[in-house]
Order: structure tokens, then C-alpha cells, then sequence
């Protein structure tokens, strides 16, 4: 066998100690087909049915860019970020000297186009900054702890054990799962209502295994959900990007739907709204609240059809015997949209935005095509969601208590934080990062000068819990 030479030497230029290199394995191992056959045989659960070596195909040199992708968080660990240019650099040249063992096959990968009518996304501020939602979600949290009570409520009196015992996994999607510690408290509630449902009915030896689906958009944070999942959790965790507007799991798969403060978010801006030549253009403004007629119905409209979608995919994605608990921020029945204190607190954004652009720290064409995709749904408007779907009866709606603001906590300042966590993303997307410190900060000053508008809060905005089952065919 030709001796290795320089090709694959380390050269002693002291960018890396010798120590190191000596500790630092690369953790793969490619089995040859022999080897395979006997770990499956030894191992005793499984039989060979088909085992084939794929034909090669033509080849091209595999560029240092894939590799790099693939090996440099690992080789940053030990080594540390300063040596990565130099130690791919020499990489590249090595290769380029003797590139036959490198060589790979032409079509690794295939590049599959999505299109998607849901593709306008979201997320929540990613990380866990400052102004993350992970560390600015206070308020969602009071709400996941006050519906625990009625969450366990609604599953004792509406979850059909009976069916389900068929099943040994008990499947549950969190929609619109976010990221940060509000996502997990959610997900213990309701393991814990269905394993009292299973014990109350003298099943305790039949629980099932839980599996949990958390949904949200492909940019959510999913790298920190996942690494900041609880290791003693009693379920096995998955991801699943996509929009809930769409289908997303195969036809009665899922025995609990859960979502909470997510469904207030459009699939989409209303396309009326940024069109300069349509009676609906939301000139001058980036909600729909106090505007004009003609743009609150294109808001209403895109409520109507985004329920309609989620509740079609919902249907044929929902087991027997299964159910779905929605918890929605809202406002009240008989409350106009401009009073309600979220769609305020939009309407004092959009004119910080407004004073942004009259100095020329941002562009008025900018701010004229842009519109927070949000919408407050009344109880009533569900209610009639749900009645013209058909594929559901609403067996509860209930308002969920408001968790009074720590008195240590500003609940300006609180309000700002979770604004900014929730919409930051969307603001940087039209705007630009550099604008965002400057325009929170003018929101914070207009809130403290209008201080009524957060008082006001538990009377002109609500919380309702509404439980669902499929109707019977």
C-alpha cells in the first residue's frame, strides 16, 4: 500500500497543539456489508429481506464547502473558530493535489422546489437573548397555568378513552409551539389530564406512550426548543415545520390537537391592504384597527378563510375518539376592533413608524406596504368558524382568568419587552435591524404617556379556552 506522505500529514506550524490533535477522534464509521448482516443477525429482532449494493454512478469532486458544513461544529469544539479558515484552506489544497480519494457520486442530493400557499412566516424572536420570546413570555405563561384547571376539565369530560385504547402511543401536536419554557409546561398539562382520564377510568396499566409533534414555522427556533427540552420528559418529541393552515400529519393520526396564542396569526397580510390601486389600501397605517371599512373586511375575510383551511386539515388529520383544545387571545363580543388594547397597541406602533419616517429614519413606502398579519377573533366569530366547517361540534368556550402583573414587574415595560419578541422579527424582515431599538424605544414613551391603555387591558381583551370534536360521520 502507497504510504499516506504529505497528503495526509499534520504539518508542526504550532496553529493547533500537538495534545490536542492527539484527543480529537471524528465519530463516524462506514460498515462494510458483511458486517452489517452480522450486527442484524446478532442482534435477533430483525431478518434481512433485501440487501443491495447500489450501482455507482458517475462522480465529481465533492466541494470543501460540504465538508466543512458537515464536520466544523464538531472540529470548533475541540480546536476553537480561529484555526477553521487556515485548516480548510490547506484542506482545499490537499484535495486539489490528490483528488481521487475524495471523489463521490454526482447526484447526492436532489433539490426539491416547495411552494406553498402559507408562506408568509413569523416566528417569535429566536435565542435567549434580552429581547427573546423565551425570556419574554410572562404573559403567555400566566395564561397556560390558568387554563391547566379547565385544560383537565375538558379532557375528563370529552376525551374517549374507550376508543383510543387501541392505540398504544397517544399522539399530541402543539401548534404554533414556539420556543421557551411556556411550550413544555403546556405539553406536562395535558400528559398529565390524559393519564388522570386513563387512571380515573381504572386503566392505569394501559396508558399509552406519548408522542408530541411541536409545530411551528420552518424559522422558528427550533435548535433552542430542542436543546432546551427537559430531560426527565414522560414523551418522545419530534418537530414539524410547516403552517397549521395546511395539512401537516397523515389522516387520523393525531389524538390531541393543542394551540396556544397562535392562532390570532394570519396565514398572510390581506393582499387588499398593500395594493396601491384597491379601495382596501391600508395607506399610512400597518393594522387594521381604526382604519377603514374596506380594510377591516379584508382582515375578516382572511380570518374566515384561514379557520376554514385550519379546521378542513384538522378534520382529516384528527383520530377517533380524539379532540382539540384552542386557547385564543380575542376580544369580547361587543367590543369594536379599534378598543381592543392589542389592536391599540398596533395602532400606537404604526405611528412610531410614521414619525420614524416623517425624520427620514425610515422609508413612508415601506411603511405603507407593511401590515401586521394579526387578527382579534371575538367567541362569536369562532362559533361561526366552527358552524360553517361542519366537521366540528364546539363542545366548549370558556374565558380564561387574567394572571394579574407581578408588582414588582412594570406592566409597561412588560407589555414593550413582549411586543418586541413577538414582532421584532417581522419589523427587521420590512425595516432593517438598525431600527429597532429606536422604535420600541418610542413605543415605550408613547405607552407611558398614555398609561390608560394597559390599565384597561382586562376589560377590552380576553382569553377563551374552546374545546372540539369531530363530528361523526
Amino acid at each position: 500500500m502507497e504510504a499516506a506522505g504529505n497528503i495526509y500529514n499534520i504539518e508542526p506550524d504550532g496553529l493547533i497543539s500537538k495534545d490536542k490533535l492527539d484527543s480529537f477522534n471524528y465519530p463516524t464509521y462506514s460498515p462494510s456489508m458483511e458486517e452489517l448482516r452480522e450486527l442484524i443477525h446478532e442482534n435477533g429482532c430483525f431478518e434481512i429481506a433485501r440487501l443491495e449494493e447500489q450501482p455507482r454512478r458517475p462522480i465529481l469532486l465533492k466541494k470543501t464547502a460540504e465538508i466543512r458544513a458537515g464536520m466544523e461544529s464538531l472540529l470548533t469544539k475541540h480546536f476553537g473558530t480561529d484555526v477553521m479558515e487556515p485548516l480548510f484552506v490547506r484542506y482545499s489544497k490537499k484535495i486539489e493535489a490528490r483528488p481521487r480519494p475524495f471523489l463521490t457520486t454526482a447526484d447526492d442530493g436532489v433539490a426539491v422546489e416547495e411552494t406553498s400557499k402559507f408562506s408568509e412566516e413569523h416566528p417569535m424572536k429566536g435565542g435567549d437573548g434580552p429581547n427573546s420570546y423565551a425570556n419574554n413570555s410572562t404573559l403567555q405563561k400566566g395564561t397556560v397555568d390558568a387554563a391547566k384547571e379547565l385544560l383537565r376539565k375538558a379532557v375528563a369530560e370529552e376525551l374517549d378513552v374507550n376508543v383510543l385504547l387501541s392505540s398504544n402511543t397517544f399522539y399530541i401536536a402543539d401548534l404554533g409551539c414556539s420556543v421557551g419554557p411556556n411550550t413544555f409546561i403546556a405539553v406536562e398539562n395535558i400528559l398529565e389530564a390524559v393519564k388522570f382520564k386513563f387512571q380515573s377510568h381504572g386503566l392505569n396499566s394501559q396508558i399509552p406512550e406519548f408522542q408530541v409533534f411541536f409545530n411551528d414555522h420552518t424559522q422558528n427556533d427550533f435548535n433552542r426548543l430542542f436543546k432546551s427540552l427537559p430531560q426527565a420528559r414522560r414523551y418522545y418529541a419530534a418537530g414539524l415545520p410547516g403552517s397549521f393552515y395546511g395539512r401537516l400529519f397523515p389522516n387520523a393520526s393525531i389524538h390531541f390537537f393543542y394551540s396556544t396564542y397562535a392562532l390570532q396569526w394570519l396565514s398572510r397580510v390581506p393582499k387588499e391592504v398593500v395594493d396601491k390601486n384597491s379601495p382596501a389600501w391600508n395607506k399610512g397605517r400597518i393594522h387594521y384597527s381604526n382604519s377603514t371599512d374596506e380594510v377591516v373586511r379584508a382582515y375578516e375575510a382572511q380570518h374566515a378563510e384561514d379557520m376554514e383551511c385550519f379546521l378542513n386539515a384538522r378534520a382529516q388529520e384528527i383520530a377517533d375518539g380524539g379532540m382539540m383544545v384552542l386557547v385564543i387571545p380575542g376580544r369580547p363580543n361587543t367590543l369594536p376592533h379599534s378598543d381592543s388594547v392589542g389592536n391599540v397597541s398596533f395602532q400606537l406602533i404604526g405611528s412610531c413608524l410614521m414619525d420614524m419616517a416623517r425624520k427620514g429614519l425610515v422609508s413612508e413606502e415601506k411603511v405603507d406596504t407593511f401590515n401586521i398579519p394579526v387578527y382579534a377573533m371575538t367567541p362569536q366569530e369562532l362559533e361561526a368558524s366552527v358552524e360553517r366547517n361542519k366537521h366540528f361540534s364546539l363542545k366548549k368556550l370558556e374565558t380564561i382568568p387574567h394572571t394579574p402583573v407581578p408588582p414588582t414587574v412594570s406592566p409597561i415595560q412588560l407589555v414593550v419587552s413582549h411586543m418586541r419578541a413577538g414582532f421584532e422579527g417581522i419589523v427587521k424582515q420590512q425595516f432593517g435591524e438598525e431600527i429597532l431599538d429606536d422604535l420600541f424605544d418610542l413605543y415605550l414613551k408613547k405607552l407611558e404617556e398614555q398609561p390608560s391603555i394597559i390599565a384597561s387591558g382586562t376589560e377590552t381583551a380576553i382569553i377563551f379556552l374552546a374545546v372540539l370534536k369531530r363530528k361523526e360521520t
